[in-house]
């Protein structure tokens, strides 16, 4: 099993009789861009001052191989319009 560390895991793993387990992952949601391929590319989430999760993320268009920045925007961080 592999550790990952935080800020704050100095002083949990020095204690003793501590068991830190993970859970398993659940998938949520997923975001498509039905004009770019967003296949190999970042994306970047950001909590704007308005309360909602702004996402930015790249793509290439299809055949061209040209990338492109795009932008979504969510209220709930999970289902995003574009």
């Amino acid at each position: 099993m592999f550790k990952q560390l935080f800020f704050d895991d100095q002083r949990l793993f020095v204690r003793e009789n501590l068991e830190r387990a993970y859970g398993e992952t659940e998938l949520v949601g997923t975001y498509r861009d039905h004009k770019i391929c967003t296949s190999y590319c970042w994306a970047w989430l950001i909590k704007g001052p308005d309360g909602k999760t702004h996402l930015l993320y790249q793509g290439t268009v299809s055949g061209s191989g040209k990338m492109l920045m795009a932008a979504a925007i969510s209220d709930d961080g999970i289902h995003f319009t574009p």
